[in-house]
C-alpha cells in the first residue's frame, strides 16, 4: 500500500490521499469483510455532491455490487438522475413519514392564536385547507414548517381570510435559501436599514471572533458608538440587564423574520438549562443554512449600510469596550474566564484596525479608553483574595498567550512601550501616530523608529523595524 511503501521509505505519510487513492480504498473494503461481519454505510446529501453525480453513483453500486455483507442508505432530493439510478432499490418517503408530526405541529400553533380560532369555528373546512397547505409545501422539512407557521402568526394583523393564509403558503419557495430570499425581501421598508445592520452586526462578528456576539453588545446598533466611548466602569444591574435583553429580543424578532433568534435565561425555568445561558444571553441563527445566506448577502447589506454612514467594524468595536465596562470587567473573575475572553480582544484591535478610516482619530480614543479599562481591571483582579491573576499587567498576559503577536514585535520595544508594539503589530495607525508624537526625538529609554521599505518598495507600518537608539 500507498502507507507501507511511504513508512518503508521514510517518507510522511500523514498527508492527503489523492482521489483514486480514496476510491481505491473504498471498494477494497467491501472485498475484505468476508461473510461474518455486516456494515452499513449512511451517505447524505447525495444531491449536494458538486461534482460530477454519475461518479458518485457508480461508486455506490461498486461498492454494493461486490459483497452481499455491505447496505447503503443513501438520502436525496428526488432529483431525475437519482430517481433512474435508484428506482428499482427500496425508498423511503421523508415526507410521508413526517406527515403526521407535521400537521400536528401545524395545527397546534396556527390554532393556538386566538384569531385563528375563531376564523376554525366559522370555517372548518378553510382551516383544514391552510394546514394541508402547510404539510404539502414543506416536503417533509420541519425547518421549513417552523418558518412558514411563524410568518402566518406574525403577519395575522393584516386582516387576511383562511383562504388568503392558504394562498400565501403556496407562494412561498419550497427550498430553504430561496424562502430565505422571499422573507428577505418582504422585511418592512422603514426596518430594512436596521435589519441589514443587525444581520451584518452579526455574521461579521462570527466571520473574525468565530461566534455570534452577545444581545447586549446589539444595544450599540441604536446609537452613535462614540457615545459610549467615555463611558464610566459601572456593572449594569441584573433587572436592567434583563430589559435590555428583552427589548434587543422585541427588535430582532419583528425585524429579522424569525432568521435571527434572541435567548435569555430568563425563558427556561429548568435550572441546568439556566446555568448553561450566559446572563448576556445567546444570539442564535434559526438553522445552520441561514449562516450561509448571510454570508451569500454580506456584500450586499455592506454597501448598503455603508451609504447611510454605517461601518459594521466600528460598532463592533464599541460593542466590545462598552460591554467590557457593563459587565465583562465584573464577570471575568477567574483567570480561565479572561483567557475565553481574549479572542474577543483580539477581535476589538483588527476591528479598529478595519474601522480607522471610519474612527479617524477616535482610533486613539478606542485604544487608550480600553487600556486604561483593562489595567484597572487587571489591577482589581490581582488584588482579590481568591485566584489573584499573577502576570504583571493584561498586555504581558495577552502577549503571552497571543504568541504569534509576541514572535513579530521587537522585544526592546515590548518592553519599554508594550502598548505602542501592539499597535504597530495591528497596523493601529492613528494611534501610533499620536503615540510617537507625545515622544522625545532622541531617547535612551525608548527604541527610535526607522521606516524600512516593504518587498514592493512602499513604507508601511507593517514594515516598520525597530532599532535601539543611540543616546548622545
Amino acid at each position: 500500500s500507498r502507507w507501507e511503501s511511504g513508512k518503508d521509505a521514510g517518507l510522511d505519510t500523514s498527508g492527503c490521499l489523492k482521489l483514486p487513492e480514496l476510491k481505491e480504498a473504498l471498494l477494497t473494503i467491501p472485498r475484505q469483510l468476508g461473510t461474518s461481519l455486516k456494515v452499513c454505510l449512511f451517505v447524505d446529501g447525495l444531491d449536494e455532491y458538486t461534482g460530477d453525480a454519475r461518479e458518485i453513483i457508480q461508486i455506490l453500486r461498486q461498492i454494493v455490487g461486490n459483497t452481499k455483507s455491505l447496505k447503503i442508505v443513501a438520502s436525496s432530493r428526488p432529483e431525475n438522475l437519482f430517481n433512474q439510478a435508484f428506482g428499482d432499490c427500496p425508498r423511503l418517503r421523508m415526507q410521508d413519514l413526517t406527515r403526521s408530526d407535521i400537521e400536528k405541529y401545524a395545527r397546534g400553533r396556527l390554532f393556538e392564536h386566538p384569531k385563528l380560532k375563531i376564523m376554525r369555528r366559522r370555517n372548518c373546512e378553510e382551516a383544514n385547507k391552510l394546514v394541508e397547505a402547510v404539510y404539502t409545501q414543506a416536503s417533509g422539512v420541519f425547518l421549513w414548517v417552523m418558518v412558514a407557521v411563524n410568518n402566518l402568526l406574525e403577519g395575522l394583523t393584516d386582516g387576511s381570510t383562511l383562504t388568503e393564509l392558504t394562498d400565501i403558503v403556496y407562494s412561498y419557495p419550497r427550498q430553504l435559501q430561496p424562502f430565505y430570499q422571499h422573507m428577505f425581501s418582504r422585511i418592512k421598508e422603514h426596518h430594512r436599514l436596521e435589519a441589514f445592520k443587525i444581520y451584518l452586526f452579526i455574521s461579521h462578528a462570527r466571520l473574525v471572533e468565530g461566534a455570534a456576539p452577545s444581545p447586549l453588545r446589539l444595544y450599540l446598533l441604536q446609537n452613535d458608538p462614540l457615545q459610549f466611548l467615555d463611558k464610566p466602569v459601572k456593572m449594569m444591574a441584573n433587572e436592567h440587564l434583563s430589559e435590555t435583553i428583552g427589548d434587543i429580543a422585541d427588535r430582532v424578532r419583528s425585524r429579522c423574520c424569525g432568521l435571527i433568534q434572541v435567548h435569555s435565561p430568563d425563558e427556561y425555568s429548568n435550572d441546568e438549562m439556566m446555568q448553561e445561558m450566559p446572563e448576556e444571553g445567546e444570539i442564535r441563527l434559526l438553522h445552520r443554512t441561514v449562516s450561509d445566506f448571510l454570508n451569500d448577502t454580506h456584500d450586499m447589506m455592506d454597501e448598503a449600510t455603508r451609504k447611510n454612514g454605517f461601518v459594521v467594524d466600528h460598532y463592533l468595536a464599541a460593542s466590545i469596550l462598552w460591554s467590557f465596562k457593563v459587565r465583562g470587567y465584573f464577570t471575568l473573575d477567574t483567570i480561565q474566564a479572561w483567557h475565553d475572553h481574549l479572542p474577543t480582544l483580539k477581535a476589538f484591535w483588527n476591528y479598529c484596525q478595519s474601522a480607522k478610516e471610519d474612527m479617524g482619530q477616535g482610533q486613539t480614543l478606542y485604544v487608550k479608553e480600553m487600556d486604561q479599562a483593562l489595567t484597572k481591571y487587571w489591577a482589581d483582579r490581582k488584588r482579590q483574595s481568591r485566584n489573584p491573576f499573577k502576570a504583571d499587567s493584561w498586555l504581558d498576559s495577552f502577549l503571552k498567550s497571543r504568541k504569534d503577536v509576541a514572535r513579530a514585535l521587537d522585544r526592546d520595544m515590548t518592553l519599554a512601550d508594550p502598548l505602542l508594539a501592539l499597535a504597530m503589530k495591528y497596523d493601529l495607525e492613528y494611534y501610533v501616530e499620536w503615540r510617537r508624537s507625545q515622544l522625545p526625538e532622541e531617547s535612551s529609554a525608548l527604541p527610535s523608529r526607522k521606516a524600512a521599505p516593504c518587498a514592493n518598495g512602499h513604507l508601511n507600518l507593517k514594515c516598520v523595524t525597530i532599532t535601539a537608539s543611540q543616546g548622545q
